[in-house]
Parts: structure tokens; sequence; C-alpha cells
């Protein structure tokens, strides 16, 4: 992605937190954010249409895809990476999935708990600042210093920044998740 999509915009005179953050009106995306989203929406999508075939019950996608997702928002820095290392994490967290499926482990337990639309809804409601400190951090691959310098903070601003994005994405999956999380294995 390029820069200046997230340079762009100049950054507010006070960071909000607290109480400021949470009565801010619903955040505007920030294009490299939206870039992101899209690519996470193609993402499902691609995944629900390559498993729909290979099920019996083809509804069972949906929490596939889901569930592909939601391993992927697990390690937030994997979306640094296209081709080869992005598509085998999506295909070893799919395949994860199918595989339970076949060998008629209970899905339903790990079925995640909510919908697509759901979880989009809650990671479109991530504000400005966060998304920018996110797509820096885990999309651009920026260290603390330059994310800082990108969005004209101290770097302890902007490492709050991405925690609070990473927070919300932690949160986001915890609500989306079943009671267990097959994204906890060792791969990137």
């Amino acid at each position: 992605m390029d820069e200046s999509h997230v340079q762009g915009e100049s950054p507010p005179a006070v960071l909000p937190t607290g109480a400021d953050s949470a009565a801010a009106p619903e955040p505007a995306l920030v294009p490299a954010y939206q870039e992101w989203l899209t690519r996470l929406t193609m993402t499902y999508d691609a995944v629900l249409h390559c498993c729909q075939p290979r099920l019996d019950e083809p509804e069972q996608a949906h929490s596939v895809a889901l569930a592909v997702v939601l391993g992927l928002l697990a390690r937030p820095k994997v979306f640094q990476y296209f081709g080869l290392p992005y598509s085998g994490r999506i295909a070893h967290l799919a395949e994860e999935q199918l595989a339970e499926i076949r060998r008629g482990v209970e899905h339903e337990s790990r079925a995640p708990q909510t919908s697509w639309r759901e979880l989009l809804d809650r990671l479109q409601r991530m504000p400005a600042l966060e998304q920018r400190a996110f797509v820096l951090a885990c999309v651009e691959g920026y260290d603390g210093s330059r994310t800082a310098t990108t969005l004209g903070c101290t770097e302890a601003e902007a490492q709050a920044l991405l925690e609070r994005a990473l927070s919300r994405l932690e949160e986001a999956r915890g609500l989306a998740s079943g009671p267990q999380d097959a994204s906890q294995d060792g791969d990137p």
C-alpha cells in the first residue's frame, strides 16, 4: 500500500483517550484501512467459495471462512505478506477446519459465535487514529519510530494507539470465536 494513503491526513492536536474516544462519533475509514478491510473481505469470500463444494452442508463454509479470518486476525502481522506466505496461512487455517469437519469433530463447539457481517461491522468501528496505527505497524511493517513519525506523535503515543487497535481486534475475535480457537498454532 502507498504510504500517502495514511500520511494524507494530518493528526489531531490531541490524541483521544479514555472517555474522549468513547464519546467520539463513528470513525471514518482511513483509505489504507479500507483497503485492508477489502482484502479481508476478499479473503473471506474466497475461502467461502472454495470450501462450499467440499462440504456436504455448504452452510458450514461460512463458519470455515469466518474461522480463517479469525485465525488471520490472531496474527495481524501476516497482513504484511502477499502471495504464498499469505495464501499458505489461509490454506493451513482452512484445511484444519475442513479436516475436523471430515473427522466428524463437533464443529458446532468451535463454530464462530457471530456472523461475518457482525465482525466486519466491529472492525469498521475502529477509531481513525487506531486504524492508521494498525495499518502502519501490522500491514506496512513500520517500526515504532517510523509509525510515530508518520502519525506525527511520540513513540509512546503511537504504541498506545497500536495497543488499543490490537486490543479491539482481540475483543472482536473473542466475541466472534467459539470456545476453542485453532488459530493459536505456531504458524505466522
